[in-house]
């Protein structure tokens, strides 16, 4: 009788658990079927993938005069920087690029008020950058998973 219980509370636990898978992969539109089902309007991950690269060579395309403009803007206020600290083109370059990730190592500080402003405004410019670039994947992941009309 024991051993009943036992695996009925396994099967419930195992029940509770593809519940729960099903819910996490539901907002992707990976839903599960059965294995008889047809594979007609299935969304499979290769599926998903290809559309998913294929709306974000799209919103990039859309919006690579702006990214552009900001990488050049952050190149040149790295190099202004360097200018100001007497740093060579190679690590103002890398300051500007370090600094606008977000990342800061630390291995390249600024001393000079102007170029610390100068550096705040790199920062700022990096993350309007990382978010657009982010707006534009997960437009195109919604777009993947059938849950935004596209362009």
């Amino acid at each position: 009788m024991h051993a009943l219980a036992c695996g009925t509370r396994a099967l419930e636990a195992a029940a509770e658990r593809q519940v729960q898978v099903d819910a996490l992969h539901q907002p992707l539109g990976l839903h599960a079927q059965p294995r008889d089902a047809s594979r007609a309007g299935r969304v499979t991950a290769r599926t998903m993938r290809r559309k998913f690269f294929a709306g974000l060579l799209s919103g990039l395309r859309m919006v690579w005069p702006v990214v552009s403009g900001l990488l050049v803007w952050m190149a040149a206020l790295g190099a202004a920087v360097g200018l100001l600290e007497g740093w060579k083109l190679a690590d103002s370059l890398y300051f500007a690029f370090v600094t606008g990730l977000t990342i800061g190592y630390g291995d390249l500080v600024p001393k000079l008020l102007a170029s610390r402003v100068l550096a705040i405004v790199i920062g700022i410019s990096g993350i309007v950058l990382t978010g657009l670039i982010a707006a534009i994947a997960v437009r195109a992941l919604l777009v993947a998973a059938g849950r935004d009309g596209g362009p």
